[in-house]
């Protein structure tokens, strides 16, 4: 089941308006419909999340928690494309002949979190163990999701500094939760746990060790080295926003990257 099912609604400067809605919507929409006796015969189900949709879809996982208890023999795989739904890019430059773009994918902080962090909180709404899986979709470019993911696992390095820093502690609770380099409760033990292999939240790129051959911890990883455990709130939001966004660039044969599966890659 695709999230790129469409509907239309209302009406906008004279043409219909298309509304999206996530895979997971849909399938819930779908097993309500069904009878008790065949919402029990379900057993595995595929949900293809691959383009952008409105109103906060990580959250639509919580929606399958009932169906799920009802039918614990049901398995839930959803799979979320990096590429088509939570970084979209945008095409920049073409060449003379119009054969290729050079588009440019923005990775901002924080934009991975909330698919993550929605989905290990499930087991604490009911989910039953090994209902639900949350795949985290590389493709066309795995290898290139790896060094994108590389910036999630960077960003939870800064929080766990930031938990151990001099202003942490010395704030309030709720103020530090609020400051540049906290993103949100657990998130590093979160992102720790997809690398381990231990979460309900898989990749099907590898990413990176958090520790070198060595068993020292990865430089492309570990962010202690930038960072002042001594700095106060305002010296970690300044130092947190002078790289707010990293940005990757890929050719491509097609110049539209709101239909990656349609890509061609150079």
């Amino acid at each position: 089941m695709n999230g790129d099912s469409r509907l239309y609604r209302g009406q906008r400067d004279g043409a219909r308006a298309m509304q999206y809605f996530s895979a997971a919507q849909l399938a819930w929409t779908f097993i309500a419909g069904l009878s008790i006796r065949r919402r029990k015969q379900l057993r595995n189900l595929v949900l293809n999340e691959d383009c952008k949709v409105t109103d906060q879809p990580e959250r639509d996982g919580r929606d399958l928690v009932l169906s799920c208890k009802e039918n614990t023999r049901l398995r839930i795989e959803r799979r979320v494309s990096l590429w088509g739904n939570i970084w979209l890019a945008s095409s920049d430059q073409h060449n003379e002949d119009g054969d290729f773009t050079l588009s440019t994918c923005a990775v901002s902080k924080r934009e991975l979190a909330p698919w993550i962090m929605e989905a290990v909180s499930l087991p604490s709404l009911g989910m039953p163990q090994d209902s639900f899986t949350l795949i985290l979709d590389g493709n066309p470019r795995p290898d290139l999701a790896s060094e994108i993911f590389a910036v999630a696992q960077q960003d939870a390095s800064w929080q766990t500094a930031f938990e151990n820093s001099n202003a942490w502690l010395s704030s309030g609770h709720a103020e530090a939760r609020w400051t540049a380099g906290y993103i949100m409760d657990g998130y590093p033990k979160a992102i720790q746990d997809i690398v381990d292999g231990t979460s309900l939240v898989k990749c099907n790129f590898r990413p990176l060790s958090s520790y070198g051959p060595d068993d020292l911890p990865n430089p492309e990883i570990d962010q202690s080295q930038y960072i002042d455990p001594q700095w106060t709130l305002f010296e970690w939001a300044r130092h947190w926003y002078v790289y707010p966004v990293k940005d990757f660039e890929v050719r491509t044969h097609k110049p539209d990257w709101l239909e990656m599966r349609r890509i061609d890659w150079g």
